[in-house]
């Protein structure tokens, strides 16, 4: 079973650190709700986790990898962290399996009939 383990992540713009130390353990399939009001920044921890910023501080390993080391492969990570932001995009002219389907053909590579089964299921 695939393991998330981020110990003690740091995030800083400029002289103002955001995250100060944050960890948190999760295994494949686990489902797991951070709230907080705006600005609380859950969305930037999420953001490190994807790759989509750099943690200042700390380390991020994801099935034995530890992210700040890996420079191949940030696509699979991504594609394996699923994250749902409050304001997410989405197609509005389209039903909710439709933007699922339509991600999972984007993000995975995924034909329309695997996308479809996998919506399904």
């Amino acid at each position: 079973m695939e393991e998330l383990l981020a110990e003690g992540t740091v995030k800083r713009f400029g002289g103002v650190e955001v995250l100060a130390g944050l960890s948190v353990r999760a295994y494949a399939r686990d489902v797991i709700a951070r709230t907080g009001s705006s600005g609380s920044v859950r969305s930037t921890f999420l953001r490190c986790l994807n790759l989509l910023g750099r943690p200042d501080d700390g380390s991020i390993v994801i099935g034995g990898d530890e992210l700040k080391r890996v420079r191949d492969g940030a696509s699979l990570r991504r594609s394996r962290i699923a994250m749902l932001l409050q304001h997410f995009p989405r197609w509005a002219h389209m039903t909710a399996l439709a933007n699922v389907i339509e991600a999972a053909m984007h993000v995975l590579g995924l034909s329309w009939a695997e996308a479809l089964e996998r919506a399904q299921r």
